[in-house]
């Protein structure tokens, strides 16, 4: 089917001015060598009826083929339109995707988690502000692997409420033999626009850009 084929990465179809110019220029040489075959054939030895109409159907080949090659380009362009047209549906859809942001507003922070990758046996979240400052600490104690929320309550280690703002939190987890064992942070935000930069898609929360291959889930 031409979707699968348009969509394929391993088939390369003709975009470009260079490709157009390269097929119609090897239309042109065709015909160019029929005429001249045609002018310069020898008179006691002419070109049979069966080989010309052989050539004929040759060059009626090489049309369709450049006017295939063309139908897929255009069939791939409409592809990328609609697919860039599908991603506005995500406008005003919160999404889960990979990072570690946490936005502030009026005292309350953004949903945010992480991810154990592993079995550990003591572990730390650690809340920064813009500025890099420690603005709270916490010990998350043994956690087997799996995905966890952050339980941040948007205040600093003397209890006071922080100003709104764009914070940032780290999470380190270690074995029984003091290895570190990794981890994936998580941030939440609502999509407020869709930019389309060198080919890909992401997505503006507002406070940050998002990849939209780094969504992992939309609520």
């Amino acid at each position: 089917m031409l979707n699968s084929v348009g969509s394929d990465p391993n088939i390369s179809l003709p975009s470009s001015e260079d490709s157009k110019k390269s097929a119609i220029l090897a239309k042109d040489q065709f015909l160019k060598i029929l005429v001249a075959q045609m002018k310069y054939q020898d008179p006691m030895n002419p070109v049979k009826g069966t080989d010309f109409t052989n050539q004929l159907a040759q060059f009626s080949s090489l049309e369709q083929l450049i006017q295939v090659n063309d139908n897929l380009g255009s069939v791939r362009t409409g592809q990328e339109q609609l697919g860039q047209l599908a991603m506005t549906n995500f406008l005003g859809k919160n999404v889960l995707s990979e990072g570690s942001g946490i936005t502030v507003t009026n005292g309350t922070p953004t949903t945010a988690r992480y991810e154990v990758l592993g079995y550990a046996e003591s572990g730390s979240l650690t809340v920064f502000d813009e500025t890099g400052a420690i603005i709270w600490i916490t010990d998350l104690g043994r956690k087997a692997p799996g995905r966890y929320d952050v339980s941040w309550d948007g205040k600093d280690m003397q209890g006071n409420s922080v100003p709104d703002g764009e914070y940032r939190f780290q999470t380190d987890f270690y074995d029984e033999k003091d290895d570190y064992v990794p981890s994936q942070n998580y941030q939440t935000g609502t999509v407020q626009r869709v930019t389309f930069d060198d080919g890909g898609a992401s997505f503006d929360l507002g406070n940050t850009k998002v990849p939209v291959e780094s969504v992992i889930e939309v609520y």
